[in-house]
């Protein structure tokens, strides 16, 4: 590895590349490329390879190489890249098809769109995708050839290219019921109350005693179904409990501490790392060995799960980093693990924050960014941008290598070696946008740098100034409304309603995230047509936030049907009136998408199945 590195080191003053082999004329061509098309279209959207663009023109998407042809017209709801950009899925109203790189329909407009809203993360995994038409699903490879037909009422999930689970549903006692199967459709495990992947190697499987074991691919029977519970892996190990205690197994399913013993006092643990087990008690978390002992004690407010060679533990306003053996390490201000979002790729390095200032951290605690700046915002898994000071940003990656340095205040992956970057102008309430590679070449002008780094600079004095008084006006001062026209202001001009996307303060619900999650759990049942016939995923609603708070132009996005966007939609429209977004300190209208998860849990009561409406709103999920 070492030769490898040293190799690179040396061939890099002689060949201009980036970390994705495009050379910094390749780059400079690319960029010069989006600058023109954005004078064309209103939002674009990059993929894998970089010569080929998704874009919106008016209300509709497309895409576009970047000479600006027309390789897939403007004519549908919404364009989703996939296989790095060598496919593209569409959608048009209810339906979806499948389009390659020169453009040619490999699967028709003739498929449900709601099943790809379940899951666009897996899309083309194994080079499979599940697909459904007329209700009824099956799977398709990356030509459109058909692999399973589409015959199954139930829903479908891939396992591998060669195995699937079915997701079935017994209305007379009301629970779902999974059977593993290969794609010719032999069955490999019958119908089980659940299956699920536990292991590369292995499935989690409960019978309909509410009884835990483990088969492996083939069907075979690897731990018999005895246990009241098994936990899921975490590093190697899992807890497993029965009849009230609990034990440990490994990825054979070897009990590697037996559940007769019960060292954890019945309670289930979490194998942070090898040796330690973490556990709460009191409402506190610490860590105990194999043998039950303490070595952590139990006080701390929150545990994080960590890395296979560390723990992280946090009492009030500090965090505080133990190694395997239960050694205290260090103790930071803050640290960035893991974003609240089911989207984003695993993280390579951690944010961590110390005496006020940021750096960054490996998986495995190295440093790799010293704690030197003011701020840390994440790009993805393996970038971040880091303030350097009231006008300075620069993007660091996985290596702590800077790619590029500038006044910007946010940015994130577009393609291969360009980021798309930029700052909010306070003053005129837009965006000051632009792209940036590898090599630090970008499509902003100097005046354009000049300005955003004045305006940052601005910005940051006056979120140091003291926040000015309200002034009261008296009775004689006040303005009297009724004497201005609808729609125009004091001063005769006409008034323009934008509803802003990207604002300084987003819109709030009353009391935060933690009261919206309350609300909808109070005011959002699970509709009788998708409990009764097992249907789950994710609904997807955007609305705006009026400038007086109130809510409208309620839209879904997304449904699984069944009743549920519906539901939604209502629920949306019964909310109170929200903290409403604010730009250059004046309220204004701004747009809010709200996910929602509708998800059945088979732990439930015999007879019984546990109903969950999951609130997991980011912003990542705007458009």
């Amino acid at each position: 590895m070492k030769r490898i590195i040293l190799v690179i080191i040396v061939l890099l003053p002689f060949v201009a590349t980036a970390q994705n082999g495009i050379s910094k004329k390749q780059s400079r061509y690319r960029l010069d490329a989006l600058k023109r098309l954005e004078q064309t279209y209103s939002y674009l959207c990059g993929q894998h390879s970089g010569d080929l663009v998704v874009a919106r023109k008016g209300d509709l998407f497309g895409v576009v190489d970047l000479e600006g042809r027309t390789v897939i017209p403007m004519q549908y709801d919404w364009v989703f890249p996939a296989l790095n950009g060598e496919r593209f899925l569409l959608f048009s109203d209810t339906l979806m098809g499948i389009a390659d790189r020169s453009g040619r329909m490999v699967v028709p407009m003739e498929y449900d769109a709601e099943l790809y809203a379940e899951d666009e993360a897996v899309t083309f995994r194994y080079g499979l995708i599940v697909m459904s038409k007329g209700g009824k699903q099956g799977v398709l490879d990356t030509a459109g050839r058909t692999v399973v037909p589409m015959v199954y009422d139930e829903w479908l999930w891939l396992v591998d290219s060669n195995l699937m689970i079915l997701h079935d549903y017994d209305l007379q006692i009301r629970h779902a019921y999974r059977t593993l199967m290969r794609l010719d459709g032999d069955t490999v495990i019958p119908p089980q109350r659940f299956i699920n992947w536990w292991d590369e190697n292995h499935f989690r499987v409960q019978n309909d005693k509410k009884l835990w074991g483990l088969c492996d691919h083939s069907g075979r029977e690897v731990v018999a179904c005895q246990y009241d519970h098994i936990d899921y892996l975490h590093n190697g190990l899992a807890a497993v409990k029965m009849d009230g205690r609990t034990g440990i197994i490994d990825s054979r399913g070897r009990e590697v501490i037996p559940v007769a013993e019960d060292r954890f006092g019945g309670k289930t643990p979490c194998p942070q790392t090898r040796n330690l087990f973490v556990l709460e008690k009191g409402g506190h978390f610490g860590a105990v060995d194999s043998l039950g002992n303490t070595v952590i004690p139990f006080e701390y407010d929150i545990n994080y799960e960590g890395t296979a060679s560390h723990l992280v533990f946090v009492r009030g306003d500090t965090a505080f980093l133990f190694d395997n053996t239960g050694r205290l390490i260090s103790t930071y201000d803050d640290i960035y693990l893991y974003p609240e979002c089911d989207v984003c790729e695993p993280l390579s390095l951690f944010a961590v924050c110390r005496n006020g200032f940021w750096g960054l951290v490996d998986t495995a605690w190295r440093e790799v960014a010293p704690c030197i700046y003011k701020g840390a915002a994440l790009v993805d898994g393996r970038h971040w941008l880091m303030s350097l000071d009231e006008g300075t940003s620069c993007l660091i990656d996985e290596q702590g290598q800077v790619l590029f340095k500038g006044p910007y205040s946010y940015a994130y992956p577009f393609c291969d070696g360009i980021w798309h970057v930029g700052i909010l102008d306070c003053a005129n309430n837009n965006y000051i946008l632009g792209y940036v590679d590898a090599y630090g070449q970008t499509t902003l002008s100097r005046k354009d740098l000049k300005k955003m780094e004045r305006i940052l600079t601005e910005c940051a004095k006056k979120e140091k100034e003291p926040t000015d008084k309200i002034t009261v006006r008296e009775a004689d001062e006040t303005i009297h409304t009724d004497t201005i026209p609808a729609g125009k202001t004091d001063s005769g001009e006409e008034e323009i309603d934008e509803v802003f996307v990207f604002v300084e303060n987003q819109p709030e619900f009353p009391g935060g995230d933690s009261a919206l999650f309350m609300f909808i759990c109070m005011n959002l049942s699970y509709p009788d047509q998708a409990r009764d016939n097992g249907l789950e995923g994710v609904v997807m609603v955007r609305f705006v936030v009026e400038k007086d708070g109130t809510i409208g132009n309620v839209k879904l996005l997304r449904d699984i049907g069944g009743g549920c966007g519906q539901a939604v939609v209502e629920m949306v429209k019964s909310m109170p009136h929200w903290k409403p977004a604010t730009q250059s300190g004046k309220p204004v209208n701004c747009e809010f998408i709200l996910p929602v998860k509708f998800q059945l849990t088979d732990d439930a009561p015999e007879g019984t199945r546990e109903e969950k409406c999951l609130f997991q709103y980011n912003s990542n999920w705007k458009k």
